[in-house]
Order: structure tokens, then sequence, then C-alpha cells
């Protein structure tokens, strides 16, 4: 399945995130969960190496790619009311590529975050495969988990917020903190 076959759910949910979660597997075969930035190019996923704070050569991510190139990508949202749970995950094979072999997955990675605009990223680049099996479906049909908090009004409080389904319940008071005496 292409990311534009996806469900209607799934698309918004991975359009509207800022960040995704990459597994994959190490030298010994460990699972490693690591945060990445992605934007959608050409019906595929990509992700960058970026100037953030890494040690010296290669990074690791992209090491353990050339070694074994799948991956699981998951966009996820959580809220505190279950029943608004979503998330999405991409699993297939991922190609690492210099940033000049697809200068447009740069420009959409650019326009979806300010810090490309401003300081390029130095690649590689990832491509999470144009075919990947989605999962994760939202358990009943819902209106979006996407809520901004600035729909919110300022002066609203989590416990005051109402959706289509009523007010949230309030949790019950949390018990005094013990004494470190």
């Amino acid at each position: 399945m292409t990311l534009g076959e996806l469900p209607a759910w799934a698309r918004e949910l991975i359009i509207g995130a800022r960040v995704a979660r990459l597994g994959l597997l190490d030298e010994r075969d460990d699972a490693r969960i690591l945060p990445v930035t992605f934007a959608e190019h050409e019906d595929a996923l990509w992700s960058v190496v970026d100037r953030k704070p890494k040690r010296p050569g290669e990074p690791a991510r992209v090491r353990r790619l050339r070694r074994r190139p799948q991956a699981s990508l998951l966009v996820d949202v959580y809220s505190d009311d279950w029943t608004r749970l979503a998330w999405v995950e991409l699993r297939g094979p991922i190609a690492v590529l210099e940033n000049s072999d697809a200068p447009g997955a740069l420009e959409a990675l650019a326009a979806k975050y300010e810090q490309y605009r401003s300081e390029p990223p130095p690649g590689p680049l990832l491509r999470l495969a144009r075919s990947a099996t989605p999962t994760g479906a939202p358990r009943t049909p819902r209106p979006s988990p996407l809520r901004s908090r600035r729909e919110v009004p300022a002066a609203t409080t989590r416990s005051t917020i109402r959706d289509r389904d009523g007010p949230r319940p309030r949790r019950p008071p949390r018990p005094a903190a013990a004494s470190w005496r």
C-alpha cells in the first residue's frame, strides 16, 4: 500500500505530525528507537541526518540501516482520553541516499522545518519505501485526534475541556507527598 492509499485518518495523522519514531536493529540485532523529523515527498516518507550534536563519523542510525535496510516508522498521537489514541506504523525497506540524489525531499523537509531552511542538513537522506504496511487503525470512528492546543482558550483547563462525548472525567486528587526527613 502506498501513502496515497492510506485511509484519510492515517494520512491526516502523518501530515500533521512533527516527529516520528524510527525503529531499527543495531549491530547485535537489539531494537533501537529514535525520534526523527520527516516529510512526505513523491509518495514516500523522508528523514535526514541533520546538524544536531552527534558523535564524529557516520551516525549509528545510518551505519545500522546500511547493514540492514529495514525499519519501522511510528507516527502517533497520545491523549489521556484513550478513545482518542491513534497511530500509524509504516514498515519496509529504507534507502540511504545522498542529498544530491533527492533535492525535492530536502525541499519538503525544509518546508516543514524552519531549522532546515536556515541551516540545511548535511545528510544523508533516509527514504522509507514507497510501499509500506500501515498498522494501528483507531478502535472506533471518532473525530480527529489532532486537536491543537491553540483551539482551546487560554483560561480553559484540561479538566473543563468538552468534546462531542461530553466532559472529561475528573481525576481523583493525588495523595500528599511523603516527608523526606
